[in-house]
Parts: structure tokens; C-alpha cells; sequence
């Protein structure tokens, strides 16, 4: 390992110190392509798992063509909302939904706001959820066959796959704690 040494000068504007701030940061000059290959071939059951729940999810998605209707449509419309109103909820901002997921949707919505699209976000934040759990097994439970497990119910369940194109937040809390869990540990 190589390091990368920074410098600059700094100057405050209440005190009159000046002084260099220098920042030593680790770097490697070696290809890391190895290293990122050397990792997928680790972890190549969860690259093909992932791959398979997203083959899974896509074929369920073309085959169902779902509607938003309830709560599906309503974050639907304020994903919409934020766009062309810049708010929350429109005509009266709102504080009855939880704004994370509209504002997925929205992310989404600036390309396309056809419901076929929005789903196609929903199948997004599905898929990502399996490469997710199975980093979350391996950091808990410890094993590899356990990971490799997790990661296939998570693909290949029946609710996770069936469920995916529908504009629900489940899809996106799991993901996030998944995400939060594979931080912690």
C-alpha cells in the first residue's frame, strides 16, 4: 500500500492562524481490476443469484402489468408532485405519507412517469435487496452457505417476486435496512 500525501493552506477568518493542513490518504498503484475480479469470483453465487431474481422479477413485471391503485397511487402522485410542483403534496403539502419512497419514485418519474416505468423502479429496489441479504448473512451468520442461501430465498420467494413491480415501500425499506445492517456489522 502507497500513500497519497495532501497539503493545503488554511487560513481562518475570526483568528489570525495560518497553518497547512496535510491529509496522508492509502492508495494502491497496482491494478485493482484483479482485485474487483478476484471479489466477483468470491462472491460469484451472489452475482448469479442476483442476476436470476432480476431475470425473475423482469419476466413477472412484463406478465403482470400492474396498476397502481390506494396508497400505490397516492405515492405515485406525489412522486409527480414533487416534480411539478416542488413540493410535497399538492395543492396542500402533507405529512401522511413518509416522504422517502415518492421521492425514490420521483428520481425515476424526471425520466418517465408512465406506471410501467415507476414499476420498473419498483423491481430496482427489489433486485437490490438480494445481493444486500446476502451480504447481511455473511456478516451475521458467518457462513457462506448461509449467505448463498438467504440470497436465493430472497431471489426466488415467491412474495418478493410477485410483489416487485407493485409501487409499494417495502421494497425500499428492505433495502435500506439491509443496507443499515450490512453497515453495522
Amino acid at each position: 500500500i502507497d500513500f497519497f500525501f495532501s497539503s493545503r493552506r488554511r487560513h481562518t477568518r475570526y483568528i489570525s492562524v495560518t497553518g497547512v493542513q496535510t491529509c496522508a490518504l492509502p492508495i494502491s498503484l497496482d491494478n485493482d481490476r484483479n482485485g474487483i475480479m478476484d471479489r466477483v469470483r468470491e462472491h460469484r453465487a451472489a452475482v448469479l443469484l442476483t442476476f436470476l431474481g432480476l431475470v425473475a422479477r423482469v419476466a413477472w413485471f412484463l406478465h403482470a402489468e400492474t396498476t397502481p391503485v390506494s396508497d400505490f397511487n397516492d405515492y405515485r402522485t406525489l412522486a409527480i408532485g414533487i416534480i411539478e410542483h416542488q413540493q410535497f403534496g399538492y395543492p396542500e403539502p402533507t405529512s401522511f405519507f413518509l416522504p422517502m419512497h415518492p421521492t425514490y419514485l420521483a428520481l425515476f418519474a424526471t425520466i418517465s412517469r408512465s406506471d410501467l416505468w415507476l414499476g420498473l423502479a419498483a423491481v430496482v429496489a427489489s433486485t437490490a435487496s438480494i445481493p444486500l441479504a446476502y451480504f447481511a448473512a455473511r456478516q451475521v451468520i458467518g457462513s457462506k452457505r448461509g449467505a448463498v442461501i438467504t440470497a436465493g430465498l430472497f431471489a426466488f420467494f415467491p412474495t418478493f417476486v410477485l410483489f416487485s413491480p407493485v409501487l409499494a415501500t417495502e421494497h425500499l425499506l428492505v433495502v435500506l435496512v439491509l443496507g443499515a445492517i450490512v453497515a453495522a456489522t
